[in-house]
């Protein structure tokens, strides 16, 4: 990464607008030009069938008002959330099916709806009731939030390791794919059959520093809405053949081109949901994102998101090649053994960041987290191993 971009962190908003007009092209332009890099338009809808396709000032009209209900569904598959809606069209001059839609989605979902041309008092725009409060979450008032020191990670981001490391990457990536591509084809047949067509799926992540990308894996649940719109709970969802190819890890595969593209690395912090990936975290955005990683083999889904973050630090801080070849090999025994929580070494993480000057804030936080680990047995019983 470059040596003066800023890690893009803090709260996130996602819009969705609706309307194609002058206030729609005033709108876009001004997000365009002042908006922060945490602000994000997802898309447009507009009521002419015939836009439906094409882009607006690069953001593409994803379909219909009255289909917002929809629209939201897809977008959340993708793993992106929207926070609020913006209409550009005066209220009143929207199609009826289309205000009951959106004032459906208000009233049902924590989504902010913006009466944006009614906010600018033009004449004839109908009502002109303030929008609700944007949903924010509850803060934790239990500990003290860990951040990390970016004066002292900014230098260990930028270390000739990291160029040397995307030849690597490059080389080993392209060799996998020639090697396992009966494999690959073989598993996409597997998934068009147990769970139907595209056999791939993507999901917005955050990358390096912050930039969002697409992630893509082989599709292991069925569609999250049944033909009525009901929500399927994920155990209805997800077959046997999509088990195995979560706890083996394979539906991670499609990922090597996220590699080859240079969005992602072999070794480094997982991208997470950008509403998982806290903003005092934003120190494992630092470097690209990796298929596997530190915290992975030593936790994975197990441990909590502060433990995630101080081992993917730790593995910023002590990166090399020999690191790198260990977790490659100890995730391809995770491959065929599952998951394992190694809290001494989730420990130690934290006792070496707290020894090396790399914790902010959040000392007695990180002091207890190390606690915890130590005693016996670690958190919930969990046996201690190296």
């Amino acid at each position: 990464p470059a040596g003066g971009e800023a890690v893009v962190a803090g709260p996130r908003q996602t819009v969705l607008v609706v309307g194609v007009n002058t206030i729609t092209d005033l709108f876009l332009r001004a997000v365009a030009e002042y908006a922060p890099p945490t602000f994000k338009v997802a898309g447009v809808l507009a009521s002419n069938p015939k836009q439906r396709g094409r882009t607006l000032q690069q953001h593409r009209i994803l379909g219909a008002p009255e289909d917002v209900a929809d629209i939201l569904r897809t977008l959340e598959v993708h793993g992106i959330l929207i926070d609020r809606i913006v209409v550009t069209t005066p209220f009143a001059q929207l199609p009826a099916a289309a205000q009951e839609a959106l004032l459906e989605i208000e009233q049902t979902l924590s989504i902010g709806l913006d009466l944006f041309a009614e906010r600018l008092y033009l004449p004839d725009a109908g009502c002109r009731r303030p929008p609700p409060a944007p949903h924010l979450p509850a803060p934790d008032p239990e500990s003290e939030p860990v951040t990390f020191r970016m004066s002292e990670l900014e230098p260990l981001a930028r270390r000739g390791y990291w160029r040397r490391k995307r030849v690597f990457d490059l080389a080993v990536a392209g060799l996998f794919i020639v090697l396992t591509l009966p494999l690959l084809l073989l598993i996409a047949l597997i998934v068009a059959l147990d769970v139907g067509l595209p056999t791939v799926f993507w999901q917005e992540r955050p990358g390096t520093r912050g930039r969002p990308f697409r992630l893509y894996k082989f599709r292991t649940m069925r569609a999250a809405h049944d033909q009525r719109g009901t929500r399927l709970a994920d155990e209805a969802r997800v077959s046997a053949i999509g088990r195995f190819l979560r706890r083996t890890r394979l539906d991670e595969l499609p990922q090597v081109y996220n590699i080859l593209w240079g969005e992602m690395s072999l070794v480094g912090p997982r991208p997470l949901l950008s509403k998982d990936n806290a903003s005092v975290y934003g120190a494992r955005l630092l470097v690209r994102p990796g298929l596997t990683g530190w915290a992975q083999i030593n936790g994975g889904r197990e441990i909590s998101g502060a433990d995630k973050a101080a081992l993917d630090v730790w593995y910023l801080r002590n990166a090399s090649l020999w690191l790198d070849l260990t977790i490659l090999m100890r995730t391809a025994a995770m491959m065929v053994t599952g998951d394992r929580t190694r809290c001494e070494i989730v420990r130690r993480a934290w006792a070496d960041l707290a020894g090396s000057n790399l914790i902010e804030s959040g000392h007695a936080t990180a002091a207890a987290l190390a606690a915890r680990h130590a005693r016996p047995g670690g958190p919930g019983g969990l046996p201690l191993a190296a």
